[in-house]
């Protein structure tokens, strides 16, 4: 999921980042599994965490140039 997000963003992130974002992602779905209720697909849950996690690194990437400048 990750990785097609970022390809549908225009790829902004790179390799490293989207492990990252994966992983990130990962740890969440896993530590927030119990609140599953079922309402929607356990595609589309988990979708919001991994778009979720590919903002955070967008940000940090942001933030991280204008201290960079």
């Amino acid at each position: 999921m990750v990785v097609h997000a970022n390809r549908r963003l225009g790829a902004p992130l790179d390799e490293h980042e989207i492990a990252d974002a994966m992983q990130e992602a990962l740890s969440s779905i896993w530590k927030r599994l119990a609140t599953y209720q079922g309402l929607s697909s356990i595609e589309t849950w988990a979708h919001s965490f991994c778009m979720h996690e590919i903002f955070n690194v967008l940000r940090y990437k942001k933030q991280r140039r204008a201290r960079e400048a």
